[in-house]
C-alpha cells in the first residue's frame, strides 16, 4: 500500500474516534515513540488537538517512500 493510502486510512480511521477512544488510543500507544502526556493534560485538549496527535503518533510508524 502506497504512502497516500496509509495516509488517508489513518485519517478515516482517527475521524471516526470518539473523545474517550482518542484518550485511550493516546494513553495506551505502543508504538515506536513513546507518548507521555498525563490524562489532566489530554482532558484540556479539543478533540482536533487529540486527533492531531493519535494522528502523528501513526504516521511515525509509516515512512514515505522516495519518489
Amino acid at each position: 500500500m502506497d504512502f497516500d493510502s496509509v495516509f488517508e486510512n489513518i485519517c478515516g480511521q482517527i475521524a471516526c474516534l470518539s473523545r474517550d477512544q482518542l484518550l485511550e488510543g493516546i494513553l495506551h500507544y505502543e508504538g515506536r515513540i513513546k507518548l507521555d502526556f498525563t490524562e489532566a493534560y489530554l482532558a484540556e485538549l479539543s478533540d482536533d488537538q487529540l486527533r492531531h496527535i493519535l494522528m502523528a503518533a501513526f504516521l511515525t510508524e509509516t515512512k514515505k517512500q522516495p519518489a
